[in-house]
This record gives structure tokens, sequence and C-alpha cells, in this order.
């Protein structure tokens, strides 16, 4: 398991002591807020009252699940869903794990998303399998995928899992201390979020998102000070109905015939010559 400077510092200061506490505290706000829409609810009150008490006694459990005082459970959330079909569904997405603030060992990080790689126990080329592929395919969004590097296609799913698939191999490299796969990983992950965050259950929590993943590419200072993203960009893109990750899939120029271009997200930091910077600097007006 490899720690990055954040754990270094962390082991030696003794806080915080829970990493995944942030993580915890979107996962319940989210998913509450995903189930109150699909309710209907007039109120919180109406909402504990009908779905999280279901006839006990008040308890103030979803108040206190609102505060982060108690941390809802798989059970809970089971037993939601039994009523709100489809909110197991949020509590339980692999994106949450994959935000923790913490170190992963490859078998770890591994297991996050072991159900979606079929290859992996059956020793064939590294492939993704998600459960919306086949409208994908027929959508011309889906590329295969032979190796752990492909990660452009992941893009052009346009699809939360384009962006959940690309945050985990960006923790994979990060476990291998692969700093190319990370850079590049890290870098398409953020040409995919702005699809993502179309997700309705997380598109009025783009902000939280957006400061968890940017503490998590903060774990390889590689990939941090290499690229800038423009986060209204992303933001740009969520809104606009038209805009399309993929290029064969846009509208044409009608000058140049050419597929329209998008604005890129990504800033590359430049990187100047030690000789050239002290030619700069010797160049400058005292």
């Amino acid at each position: 398991m490899r720690l990055s400077p954040i754990d270094t510092i962390r082991k030696i200061t003794g806080e915080p002591k829970d990493v995944a506490q942030a993580v915890e505290r979107l996962r319940t706000t989210v998913w509450l807020d995903d189930a109150y829409t699909q309710a209907g609810c007039a109120s919180w009150p109406e909402f504990d009252k009908k779905y999280v008490e279901r006839g006990r006694s008040r308890s103030n459990l979803g108040e206190k699940w609102r505060k982060g005082t108690v941390v809802p459970g798989l059970y809970s959330a089971k037993k939601l869903n039994e009523q709100l079909p489809g909110t197991l569904a949020v509590f339980k997405s692999p994106v949450w794990a994959l935000l923790e603030n913490r170190p992963f060992s490859k078998p770890e990080i591994g297991r996050v998303m072991s159900d979606y790689r079929p290859g992996e126990a059956s020793g064939l080329p590294f492939f993704w399998l998600f459960p919306n592929d086949e409208a994908r395919w027929k959508q011309g969004r889906c590329a295969p995928t032979l190796t752990m590097s492909d990660t452009g296609g992941l893009v052009h799913r346009g699809d939360m899992w384009g962006f959940i698939a690309l945050l985990w191999t960006m923790r994979y490299a990060e476990a291998d201390g692969d700093q190319q796969l990370h850079h590049r990983a890290s870098q398409d992950m953020y040409r995919a979020m702005p699809m993502a965050i179309r997700e309705p259950w997380l598109a009025n929590h783009a902000a939280a998102l957006i400061e968890l993943t940017e503490s998590i590419r903060a774990r390889s200072l590689y990939s941090f000070y290499l690229f800038d993203v423009d986060f209204d960009v992303i933001k740009r893109q969520a809104a606009d109905p038209t805009y399309e990750p993929v290029r064969e899939l846009r509208r044409r120029d009608p000058v140049t015939g050419r597929f329209q271009e998008v604005e890129d997200p990504v800033l590359p930091a430049q990187i100047i010559p030690g000789r050239e910077r002290a030619l700069m600097a010797r160049s400058r007006p005292e």
C-alpha cells in the first residue's frame, strides 16, 4: 500500500482519524435527496413519517441522518428501497468508495469494481461490462477496452459508468505507482464529469463532488501540478443539452464540414526549462 504525502502528514499529526467521513456525509445527503424527490413529499417530516419511521414511534432518525450525527447502514437503505425502488443503487454506487481520501492496496481497489470486469477472473484481456452497455452500443457510444489505458473510450460513453471507471483507473494507478496512467486517467475523468453530473441524483451536488475529486487527485503531486481544470467548462457542458463527447456524433461545421470541436476542461501546465527561465529573468528590466 502506497502512502501519499497527505497520508504521511496524517500519520505524523494523527488527524483526521476518519477520512471517510466527508464521503459518508455526501452519500447520505445524495441518497436522501434522491429519495425525497422520488417520494414527492411536501416536507421532510412527512417523508420521515412515511419512509423512515414506517408506523413506528418517532425517533428523529431521518433528522439525525440529515445532520450527519447518525450514518445510515445498508439495512436502512434496503428497507427504503422496498418503498422507493432505485434508491439502493445510489446508496451502493462504487463512486463512494473510490472517493475516500485514503490509500488503497491493489487487491483492495481491484475488488471495488470486480463485478464490472468479467475478464479479471478468466484471464481474458481487460474490459469493462456495465448494466447499460447494450443501449450505449446502439447509440454508438461504446468502444471495446482491451487495456487499462484505453481511457478515451470511457469518456465517449457519456454516462456515470464511464466516469466511475475512470475514477477507479486513477485510484488503481495510484495504488500501483503508475504515474503516467494516473495522469491520463485523471484528465479523462474530468472530461467525463459533465455527463456524470447530469445524473439527477448528482446534479445538485456537483460542487461537493468536485471538491472530493480534487482532494483525490492531490494524492499524486505529479498529476496535481501538471494540469489544472476549468470547472466552469465542466458546468457549462453539463448544462448544455447539445454537448456531445463523441466527435463523430457532433454536428458538422457548415463552412468546413468538419465535426464541431468542444472546449477541453483540462488545462495542461507548461514546463519552462531552467536555462530559459534564467534568460527571462536576466532580460527583465530592473
